[in-house]
């Protein structure tokens, strides 16, 4: 029965992108079998390591988005110090993780 489920996750790990629930329980699957080069790889998959990260700056005032590159002053406010960074992972379909930051202080 559990040999049936792994074919069965298995199969659509090849067919689909599954997400990390899956990823995660197939690397259990794995440890279990003692495959743990496969599960430790689909480990790092299912918590996104590999991902990269994609800075975007936002102004905390005006909610202004300015790209890569931290500026001490909003381009479009002026307001000094109101940089916010939020990480966003790529590779993850589309889904992304925030994390802000915030940039010096006034």
């Amino acid at each position: 029965m559990v040999d049936d489920a792994m074919d069965e996750l298995e199969r659509l790990e090849q067919e689909y992108e599954i997400g990390p629930y899956v990823k995660a329980l197939l690397a259990v699957a794995y440890s279990r079998r003692k495959e743990t080069d496969k599960a430790a790889d689909l480990y790092q998959e299912a918590i996104g390591l590999g991902r990269e990260l994609q800075p975007v700056f936002t102004c905390s005032r005006c909610s202004s988005s300015f790209g890569s590159k931290w500026e001490a002053r909003c381009p479009y406010c002026g307001d000094w110090g109101s940089a916010v960074i939020e990480l966003k992972c790529g590779g993850s379909g589309g889904r992304s993780t925030e994390a802000a930051f915030h940039g010096g202080g006034s």
